[in-house]
Formats: C-alpha cells, structure tokens, sequence
C-alpha cells in the first residue's frame, strides 16, 4: 500500500513538474511576443536594440526547455533561425538602418508561425480525414 500511494505522490509530481515547464516556456513565448510587438512598433534605435537583446536572451532561455523528444530538433532550429534574423536586424540597427531592422524584423514572425505549427494539436478535420 505504501508503495502505491508512493508511485501516485512520484507520478503527480512528475505531472506537475512537466506542466509547470510548459507553463514556464508558454510564458517566455509571451514575453519574447512582448518584446517583438515593441521592437517592431518602435522608432529610436536603443529601444529595439534593447527589445532585440532581451528577446535574444528569452529565446536562448526556451532553448533549454523540454520540448517533445520527436520535435526537439527542429525547434531548436527554428529558435536559432530567429536569433540568426535578430542578429541580422541588429546590425541594421547598429548602421542606423532602423527600416531594413524593421523589414528583418518581419521575418521572426513568419518563422513564428511555422514553427508553431509543429506543436499545435491536429484539428478535428485532420483527426477524421487524415
């Protein structure tokens, strides 16, 4: 008996570790959205250079989270694409090019949305006719 209710306490835990993860990633999601929403909305230099280093730092951050062992790999990369198109912008923004920052900008969410399409649930359609 007191082997089971440990297994029970084990496994609960277990749960609540792995949600508590996915709640953790799902907030620094937000707050890399956050970010982004006011980089692309801003016009001075240092605001975006500074909303591009904290999204830079948030993603590196989700990174480590524990993605489902048969999408590890490639959320990994699709996080690294968007540090790759950061860095790019950033430099723009270094020569002073706030436009073409702007512009590079764009491309983190298009990357956005593919990448997430690889964890979201299939719909119903998709569950009924493949």
């Amino acid at each position: 008996m007191n082997y089971l209710v440990l297994l029970l306490f084990s496994a609960s835990m277990f749960s609540f570790s792995s949600s508590a993860q996915t709640s953790d990633l799902s907030v620094t999601m937000k707050n890399i959205g956050h970010a982004y929403k006011k980089a692309v909305r801003s016009t001075d230099g240092k605001e975006i250079m500074s909303q591009i280093d904290e999204m830079i730092i948030l993603i590196q951050k989700s990174k480590k989270a524990n993605f489902k062992a048969d999408l590890k790999e490639q959320s990994i990369e699709g996080l690294d694409k968007v540090i790759t198109v950061l860095q790019e912008s950033k430099r723009f923004v270094e020569k002073g090019e706030i436009t073409k920052a702007k512009a590079k900008l764009k491309k983190v969410d298009v990357l956005r949305e593919k990448y997430h399409e690889l964890h979201e649930p299939p719909s119903v359609w998709e569950l009924l006719f493949g």
